[in-house]
């Protein structure tokens, strides 16, 4: 099975959000708008029907997806079913937008990596993941102040969440020794 990596959610009561889009201005007369988009699942958070989230006084107040298009790099416009006017939407614009966390045993939030150890191939600890970062559209793992690839197979084997742990191949191991 395929792994995904997804960045960081926020609690908002019971509910953990997931930053997705930003909101940048007003496109055409019937409500749509142009946003930038931030999440790499593009194809199910903004798909017909499906709920985003905008925070107001604290609070994340839903909005229904009735269609995106002209999706271009980083950029789309978005329309939504409860809106049909320009004047409708002023008040989203310069705002995220937020969807819930994905349940899903195939998707890895970079987040919960964040104190797994790591180890090569005899498992040999070699430290702790302290962060993450994304490089050109690439998860990076910080351990000990170096960055390691995630990228299966290539530089790590396995993630095993359930003992907080990531196998590192030869090569992976061979890119934190020379970091």
């Amino acid at each position: 099975m395929a792994v995904r990596f997804l960045t960081a959610f926020f609690k908002g009561g019971d509910m953990e959000y997931k930053k997705i889009a930003y909101v940048q201005e007003a496109y055409a007369l019937k409500g749509q708008v142009k946003i930038i988009l931030l999440s790499d699942n593009i194809s199910y958070r903004f798909a017909s029907n499906q709920v985003c989230y905008y925070l107001e006084n604290n609070q994340y107040l839903p909005l229904t997806i009735e269609q995106i298009s002209h999706i271009k790099d980083n950029k789309a416009i978005l329309k939504f079913k409860e809106f049909n006017d320009i004047n409708q939407i002023e008040f989203l614009l310069k705002r995220d937008l937020y969807a819930t966390k994905i349940e899903d045993d195939s998707i890895v939030y970079l987040d919960d990596l964040i104190n797994f150890k790591v180890v090569d191939e005899q498992k040999n600890e070699l430290g702790l993941v302290s962060d993450y970062q994304i490089i050109a559209n690439k998860n990076y793992l910080v351990v000990n102040k170096k960055l390691i690839p995630l990228i299966k197979d290539i530089f790590y084997s396995r993630i095993d969440t359930e003992n907080k742990t990531i196998y590192l191949t030869s090569l992976g191991v061979e890119v934190y020794y020379n970091a």
